[in-house]
């Protein structure tokens, strides 16, 4: 019995908060890219060769939620906000000059752990909403720096929108009562 030897380099490591990792740019750049499970608050930081400087800037990748089917990531150097599902892949500028630098997929959810795959691509972003395969990209993943509110989720934008609406038909309600209330009174 020889134990079994391992399964050749599949061994995903697990990316603790507190404990950020520095991934090399040729570990992105690989076929199948980086890939690593990630805790609340797990970080790595990465280098990316911008596409339109050819300078090397160092970006950094936080779960800042693990769901139970959904992560949200923080990208930065300049903040970008991704609310991703399970085994979606969102596509980001990191450098905001027009071309997708990096492709995010979230390949599952377990123990509390997002196990994600970060590949270095280069697709341009002026191909509107729906890009290579199809994927869908929200308008938000585009946005260079999070709003100044601190970039919620796409699940808060929808929330205060549905509260707005919400809002404006109970005062659209009260004003057409009040104006039937006045018409009976005289």
């Amino acid at each position: 019995g020889g134990g079994g030897g391992g399964s050749g380099g599949t061994t995903v490591q697990i990316i603790t908060s507190g404990n950020p990792i520095t991934v090399k740019e040729s570990q992105i750049e690989s076929s199948s890219g980086y890939r690593a499970k990630f805790q609340k608050d797990g970080e790595i930081k990465f280098d990316i060769t911008s596409s339109a400087s050819s300078s090397v800037v160092q970006h950094s990748l936080t779960v800042i939620r693990v769901g139970g089917n959904s992560a949200t990531i923080i990208v930065a150097s300049d903040p970008i906000t991704l609310s991703i599902n399970v085994g979606d892949e969102k596509k980001v500028d990191v450098d905001g000059d027009g071309v997708f630098d990096i492709s995010i997929r979230l390949n599952g959810i377990s123990s509390g752990r997002a196990d994600i795959s970060v590949e270095k691509i280069e697709v341009a972003s002026d191909s509107g909403e729906s890009v290579s395969e199809g994927e869908e990209i929200s308008p938000g993943d585009r946005i260079k720096g999070a709003d100044a509110k601190g970039g919620e989720g796409e699940e808060d934008e929808g929330r205060s929108l549905t509260v707005v609406w919400v809002i404006l038909i109970v005062v659209i309600v009260a004003v057409v009562a009040g104006i039937i209330y006045q018409k009976k009174k005289r």
